[in-house]
C-alpha cells in the first residue's frame, strides 16, 4: 500500500477524530468509576461478587496455578463440578486476570474492561447506523453506564457485567454484514456470539438471540427477497460459529 500524502493523513485524523475522543471518554470515565475499588483488598461490586464468584474464581485459579485442572470443587457439600458451572468462566478468556492479580483486583479490572467495551461498543454501533457522533457518544454512556449496567454492579452480578458488550458487538457485526461485509462481519459475530456465551450468563445469549431474530425479521422487510438467503446465512453462520467457540463450555455444562 501507498503512504498517504499529508492531506489524505490529515483527513484520516480528521475522521477518526471522534472515535479517538469517544474511546477516551469512555476509558476516563470507567478509571474514574472504579479509582477507590484499585487499592489492595476493596471491591467494588455488591453481595454476590465476594460471596459467590470470589470464592469460586479464586479456587479456580489456585488449581491452575497448582498445575491442576479445575475440574471438581471438593470445597462445596460432598463436591461439585467447578468447569462444568458456566459462571465460573474458566474459559471466559478475560477471566486470565485471575491467574495475574488477586481475586478482588481481577474482578474490579473485569468490571472495567467489560463497562468500558460495552460502552465503546455501543458506540461503534449507533454510527453503524449512520448516528451522529455526539449521540452515539450518549447511546455509549447510556449503555455502559446506566442504570441498566450500574444495578447489576451494585449487585454484585459479575457475569452480568460480562454479557453486555457482546449484544452492541453482535448487532454490528450483523449490521456490517447487511450493508455488504462479508468474512469479516461474520467472525465479528460468531465471536460476539461465542464470548457471550462464555461469560456465563445464560440468560443473556438468550436475550440476544431474541433480540436478533427480532432485527433479522425488521430487516427482511427491508431487503429484496434474492437478499433473504444470504442475511439469514450469515445470521446462522454467526450462530453456529459462536457455538462451536463456546462448546468447550457449553458441553460439559449441559452435564452439569
Amino acid at each position: 500500500a501507498r503512504p498517504l500524502r499529508g492531506g489524505e493523513a490529515r483527513d484520516l485524523a480528521v475522521r477518526n477524530r471522534p472515535v479517538l475522543v469517544a474511546h477516551l471518554l469512555y476509558a476516563a470515565s470507567v478509571v474514574w468509576m472504579f479509582w477507590p475499588a484499585l487499592a489492595p483488598g476493596r471491591l467494588v461490586y455488591g453481595h454476590d461478587a465476594w460471596a459467590h464468584y470470589l470464592p469460586l474464581r479464586e479456587y479456580a485459579a489456585s488449581e491452575v496455578l497448582l498445575g491442576r485442572f479445575p475440574g471438581w470443587n471438593p470445597y462445596l457439600f460432598c463436591g461439585v463440578p467447578c468447569a462444568a458451572n458456566p459462571q465460573i468462566g474458566i474459559f471466559y478468556p478475560p477471566n486470565l486476570t485471575f491467574l495475574l492479580l488477586p481475586g478482588e483486583l481481577a474482578l474490579t479490572a473485569s468490571a472495567m474492561l467489560h463497562l468500558y467495551l460495552a460502552a465503546a461498543f455501543a458506540w461503534h454501533l449507533a454510527r453503524a447506523v449512520d448516528i451522529e457522533p455526539a449521540p452515539a457518544l450518549l447511546a455509549g454512556f447510556a449503555w455502559g453506564f446506566g442504570g441498566f449496567a450500574t444495578s447489576h454492579l451494585l449487585a454484585g452480578h459479575a457475569t452480568f457485567l460480562a454479557s453486555l458488550p457482546w449484544l452492541p458487538l453482535l448487532f454490528l457485526a450483523l449490521e456490517r454484514w447487511a450493508r455488504g461485509g462479508g468474512s469479516r462481519a461474520v467472525a465479528l459475530g460468531a465471536v460476539a456470539t461465542g464470548l457471550a456465551l462464555l461469560a456465563g450468563h445464560p440468560q443473556f445469549p438468550y436475550f440476544d438471540a431474541l433480540a436478533a431474530i427480532a432485527w433479522l425479521l425488521h430487516r427482511s422487510l427491508l431487503t429484496p427477497r434474492r437478499g433473504l438467503v444470504r442475511l439469514w446465512g450469515g445470521a446462522g453462520a454467526m450462530a453456529a460459529l459462536g457455538l462451536g467457540l463456546a462448546a468447550v463450555q457449553l458441553i460439559p455444562t449441559a452435564r452439569f
